[in-house]
């Protein structure tokens, strides 16, 4: 997720950072959860802050707001929707399709094997 401008990021940087440390040791610190910051500028004169989150975080960026419902299934659909139109290149193609189905299936067994580990602390 884009945080913007590198100039401009630093207290939500922070407030992400102190979230996910939070959560990060409520959970015991495991080794498969992180949070990965970067300073991507792909050739432009000002860089932005990208936020990564492992598989094992995304409890956290759903709790930040960082992830919508749909996961960007919708942008998603709508380019599919214009490549068949057009009669263009898919905007992914089939094979990774297919492995990003099962890893997203994968994440959200984890967020379910998570949410009922903390409903059951409760």
């Amino acid at each position: 997720m884009s945080l913007g401008d590198a100039m401009f990021a630093d207290d939500e940087r922070s407030r992400i950072e102190a979230s996910f440390r939070s959560a990060f040791t409520d959970a015991g610190g495991p080794s498969e959860m992180a949070l990965f910051i970067r300073h991507e500028s792909e050739g432009r004169l000002h860089c932005e802050v990208k936020i990564y989150f492992s598989p094992a975080a995304l409890l956290v960026a759903l709790h930040l707001g960082f992830l919508s419902r749909d996961f960007g299934m919708k942008a998603l659909i709508e380019s599919f929707h214009e490549a068949i139109e057009k009669r263009s290149s898919p905007p992914i193609p089939y094979r990774e399709v297919a492995l990003t189905a099962r890893i997203m299936d994968a994440i959200f067994d984890q967020i379910r094997t998570s949410m009922h580990e903390i409903q059951k602390g409760d």
